[in-house]
């Protein structure tokens, strides 16, 4: 399983997931959905955080979140993400990579003055089981997700 710990993204990495052909969708098990459980059952979402700089000095003003499943099929998030709508489970996982998005922020301590972005699928934002504004909440500590 992947670590929860926070990383940078490096470039070569980026450009390695940017170009990598999305042929991975069709080769899921057969049993995507018990793999898609097993995600959520155990928590196995991570984030790996990309630096947000400011273009006139170059400082790094934040990190935006980007979610990884564990390694294995379903580690990619496109291919995470193409499961969950699959299987009607959208705006679970949403929650769950908004969760260890904010849990890796908090381990390492971000905070002011620096900015957390955290991507939301639109389909997810709203659902029944998200109250508005617990996400910025939780990464203020007001709150869980």
């Amino acid at each position: 399983m992947t670590s929860l710990a926070p990383r940078l993204v490096p470039p070569h990495e980026q450009q390695a997931r940017a170009e990598s052909p999305s042929d991975q969708l069709r080769a899921l098990p057969s049993d995507e959905l018990d793999l898609l459980d097993q995600v959520l059952s155990k928590n196995a979402i991570s984030s790996v955080y990309q630096p947000v700089v400011e273009l006139d000095t170059g400082a790094v003003v934040g990190y935006e979140a980007l979610a990884r499943g564990p390694e294995g099929a379903l580690e990619r998030p496109d291919v995470l993400f193409a499961a969950a709508r699959r299987g009607r489970r959208l705006a679970e996982l949403d929650r769950a990579c908004r969760g260890a998005a904010i849990a890796g922020a908090n381990a390492v301590g971000m905070g002011d003055p620096l900015t957390l972005f955290v991507n939301v699928e639109p389909g997810a934002a709203y659902d029944a089981f998200t109250p508005l504004g617990l996400t910025s909440a939780s990464f203020a500590g007001d709150g869980g997700d």
